[in-house]
């Protein structure tokens, strides 16, 4: 391989350069709007908590035998 033959091409080089300045841009963004951020904080924490986790569990609980003394068994389709 000669010596002065590229390893990397500048066109990734680019688009590597590219991303990182639009994930800067992204985050400056997010800071300069962190106030609303703070106020959505309390509403995102309560959704996840008490909808979206719940909704993942019994996703997960409806492919398991579950009856509260023992611990839940995976059966997959069996329980549709």
């Amino acid at each position: 391989m000669p010596k002065n033959e590229l390893l990397v091409n500048p066109q990734d080089i680019q688009r590597h350069v590219k991303g990182n300045s639009r994930l800067r841009e992204l985050l400056k963004a997010i800071y300069k709007h962190r106030i609303s951020y703070l106020y959505i904080a309390p509403f995102t924490f309560c959704f996840l908590a008490f909808i979206f986790i719940p909704i993942v569990m019994a996703f997960g609980l409806s492919f398991t035998y579950y009856n509260a003394i023992e611990p839940p068994r995976f059966i997959g389709w069996k329980n549709f």
